[in-house]
């Protein structure tokens, strides 16, 4: 990242980079950012000419107290004034008949001007995992009806036949396609 001197440039933890969402500056402060960052230095460094994402998703994830956590994208709170519409759905990582399925928890947000996806959180089994194919997705500018329409893996002990990122997708497109 440029820094506010002339070809003197700056990476990790104390830059700040674009939101890929709002267009705002933020500080960045998430290791694969950082990491993305210094790659692109140093191809730069030794002659080539990389470039980074045109911004930044935010994509993270943590676990407490054994929950998996994750998201991608700004917040609610964060774009008081876009409104965007919501679907939230609460399922099992496992087909409902199959035995061991965890709680997972997938909530996500629609720009309300056009259904496209702009952020989602997740919190349950393999939450990491789910929003890193939602940062695909906002990076490629789907929307909630793209998303519905997206095919998904299905084998009873490893996964339902409608994965909770489709369901909650398509809760967004039925609140957006009454608006």
């Amino acid at each position: 990242c440029q820094t506010s001197v002339k070809d003197i440039y700056a990476v990790g933890d104390c830059t700040q980079y674009v939101d890929f969402v709002t267009g705002k500056p933020l500080l960045v402060g998430l290791g694969s950012m950082a990491v993305k960052q210094g790659i692109v230095a140093g191809i730069n460094a030794a002659g080539g000419d990389a470039k980074l994402p045109e911004g930044f998703l935010q994509t993270r994830t943590t676990q407490l107290f054994g929950m998996e956590i994750a998201a991608v994208g700004p917040v609610l709170n964060q774009m008081p004034d876009k409104k965007p519409v919501t679907g939230k759905f609460t399922g099992s990582s496992l087909p409902d008949y199959f035995p061991g399925g965890r709680e997972i928890t997938v909530k996500v947000l629609v720009d309300p001007k056009d259904g496209t996806l702009i952020g989602a959180q997740a919190i349950g089994e393999d939450a990491a995992q789910r929003i890193n194919v939602f940062a695909c997705a906002i990076m490629n500018r789907m929307s909630a009806n793209d998303f519905v329409k997206m095919e998904t893996a299905y084998a009873p002990p490893i996964a339902p036949t409608l994965d909770p990122i489709s369901i909650a997708c398509d809760v967004a497109r039925m609140r957006y396609g009454r608006k």
